[in-house]
């Protein structure tokens, strides 16, 4: 799956001050397109860090409040692949055989959302793609075998991750 390509939330989304970007991939229809894969959590770091990238969103938007936001606005109405390949990226995936639909709405206008949430128990698979490579590859997996389970770990492991991975990248290009 090019989680790029199934892209579902307001396109991309920027963590306040720490320079990492990222955004959800639903299974099932968004944006009139279909992704018939799974769910996805996606976090990309550009390759020089998330300090630096902060320093290029504050130097092009200089009067904006929270020039991140603008900065990865840009980033996403370019469309720029270029731009996309200076980026290193984690998908943590969710397949969807642990997917259940549910739906929600109708009501005045008759609008029918319909969501896909995992049932227990379900497991996560965390692909990397590196800076300037088109490949994805699994790099680790994690199983949850409840609510409970997945509250108390999926943050530890997940937030740790990327936090690890913004903080080595940061210490590797400091200027």
């Amino acid at each position: 799956m090019d989680f790029v390509e199934y892209n579902g939330d307001l396109k991309y989304s920027a963590s306040s001050g720490d320079g990492i970007v990222y955004f959800r991939c639903y299974h099932g229809y968004s944006d009139d397109s279909e992704n018939p894969y799974g769910n996805a959590r996606v976090y990309m770091i550009h390759k020089n860090g998330g300090n630096w990238w902060m320093k290029q969103a504050k130097k092009e938007f200089p009067e904006m409040a929270y020039p991140e936001d603008w900065y990865v606005e840009n980033l996403y109405k370019n469309e720029d692949s270029m731009k996309l390949e200076d980026y290193h990226k984690w998908a943590f995936f969710i397949d969807k055989k642990y997917l259940k639909a549910e739906t929600s709405g109708g009501g005045e206008k008759d609008v029918v959302y319909t969501s896909y949430f995992p049932t227990y128990p379900y497991t996560v698979v965390l692909y990397e793609q590196k800076a300037g490579s088109d490949e994805w590859v699994e790099i680790d997996r994690k199983t949850f075998h409840s609510e409970e389970e997945k509250i108390k770990e999926n943050c530890e492991w997940e937030c740790r991750f990327y936090n690890n991975k913004l903080k080595e990248l940061n210490e590797k290009f400091k200027e």
